[in-house]
This record gives C-alpha cells, structure tokens and sequence, in this order.
C-alpha cells in the first residue's frame, strides 16, 4: 500500500492537485481552470488519487467537488520537500568542495 502510494506521488501533475486541494475542498471547474488540463487528463489523475485514498470527492447536482481525505497528505508532501531541500544543499556543498579541490590541484601543478 505504501509503495502504492508513493507510485500515485510520483506524478507532477498530482502534487499539483494535492497541493490545491491542501488549500481546501475545490471543485473539479476550479481545479481545471488552476491546472490547465482537459476533463480526461483530470480525470485520469483523480482516479488514481482516489484508488490510492488520498483524495475524496462529493456530487452536489452537476458539481463535483474533491478534497484531501487525509490532511496528513500535505504533511508528507512538506517532509519531502524538505528532504529534497536538504539534498540540493548537501550537493551544493559537495559541488563548491570539488570545485575548491579541482582549483586547489590546478594550481599545485
């Protein structure tokens, strides 16, 4: 289930739609308008999401609205976020470390 998860995360254009949905209940007009994508593409995208139980949706006549079913979600998305920040700037710091070593071997020759 996790791997599951992880797998349906994977995705851009989901992030994006969670990401929304963190703000708040949107309805699928509001969600199409916010990601420029078609009905299908959406749909496709949503489907996935309710599969894995990260999002929920409610018919109200002809609006469909959706929601995160677990808060939780924008959690884990923040964690890794997080974790990819502190990668970028341990990279970086291993890029200025070889950058000063190639510098510092250039000159000793």
């Amino acid at each position: 289930m996790q791997a599951e998860i992880c797998r349906v995360l994977g995705h851009p254009r989901r992030i994006q739609i969670l990401d929304l949905l963190a703000g708040g209940e949107k309805s699928t007009t509001q969600l199409l308008g916010a990601l420029g994508v078609g009905k299908v593409n959406l749909s496709q995208h949503m489907a996935l999401l309710k599969r894995a139980g990260l999002v929920e949706t409610r018919h109200q006549g002809r609006t469909t609205s959706c929601r995160l079913t677990f808060t939780e979600v924008t959690d884990a998305c923040r964690l890794i976020r997080e974790v990819l920040a502190a990668r970028l700037r341990r990279g970086t710091r291993l890029a200025r470390s070889l950058g000063k070593n190639a510098a510092a071997q250039t000159f000793a020759r």
